[in-house]
């Protein structure tokens, strides 16, 4: 049996942030009518995207309308609005960047293949490449656990199947001031079949591990390229039924604090909070 709970390759459920721009520009509706409407724009690096604050990421195992009808019925509230906000945000997207650049489904297929190289190259402890799929402050905290993996043995991982296709947890489209909108950040929410190898570099005797991890990860997605280029940018755990509703419009009240909010998002394997092991009443 693997236990690499220390490093974090393997584990269920995580998730809940936002980007480097103002959430509360973006409840407003501040950031869909800033913009320009040229498709001019200086080029922003994807390798500085990270999550500030929180987003709802809902329960992947609710608990039933019989034994706890109150949460179930947190839930649905919490989710119809969550479903409203990220059709009003699909909409208006596709309204302002054209049907020609608005590709949900190319932009699931990048996250897959984001995703899938993300935890390859981690196990592999190819830090180059994952430099070029991660933004900074998650190729920071996985650099850093890549050197807490015994160099006595091998690792490899393998993506065995997706149990359900990623589901859109939220679309955020971001635009920075004066700048063509064609930014766009989405939550997915990943439900797979991972398997996790380890080779005894002595005994030659591999070991491995197949669990079905669930993971809410972030991505930013430029649209305006061709091909779509994009970049893994942190992660999420869930909103427990019983914790208030992540405040969007909470921002770090500091460089440092922001810096510390993205990077600590952006270690997509560190450990689950407790409120995520105890089960509800």
């Amino acid at each position: 049996m693997i236990k690499l709970q220390a490093t974090g390759l393997l584990r269920l459920n995580s998730l809940r942030p936002l980007s480097l721009f103002s959430p509360s520009l973006i409840n407003s509706g501040k950031i869909l009518r800033s913009y320009s409407t040229s498709r001019k724009s200086t080029n922003f690096n994807l390798d500085l995207a990270g999550l500030l604050a929180d987003l709802y990421v809902p329960p992947n195992n609710p608990p039933s309308w019989f034994t706890n009808p109150k949460q179930r019925w947190t839930i649905l509230k919490r989710n119809l609005q969550t479903l409203g906000i990220n059709t009003y945000a699909a909409i208006k997207l596709r309204k302002d960047i054209g049907r020609d650049l608005f590709m949900p489904l190319e932009w699931k297929e990048l996250a897959i293949i984001l995703y899938t190289r993300t935890n390859e190259c981690f196990a592999k402890r190819d830090s180059q490449n994952l430099q070029k799929i991660t933004s900074r402050w998650v190729y920071g905290p996985l650099s850093d656990r890549m050197k807490q993996l015994s160099s006595s043995h091998e690792y490899s991982w393998k993506l065995l199947k997706l149990n359900k296709r990623p589901k859109v947890i939220s679309m955020l489209p971001l635009a920075l001031p004066n700048e063509p909108l064609h930014y766009v950040q989405v939550v997915y929410r990943f439900d797979s079949m991972q398997r996790l190898s380890k080779l005894d570099l002595k005994t030659k005797e591999i070991d491995s591990q197949d669990r079905r991890v669930v993971d809410n990860i972030a991505f930013l997605f430029d649209v305006d390229k061709n091909p779509i280029e994009g970049r893994l940018i942190g992660s999420l755990f869930e909103t427990p039924p019983q914790a208030p509703m992540p405040d969007a419009n909470s921002m770090a009240s500091s460089r440092a604090e922001a810096m510390r909010a993205m990077s600590v998002r952006g270690d997509i394997f560190r450990p689950e909070p407790e409120y995520m092991t105890v089960k509800s009443e």
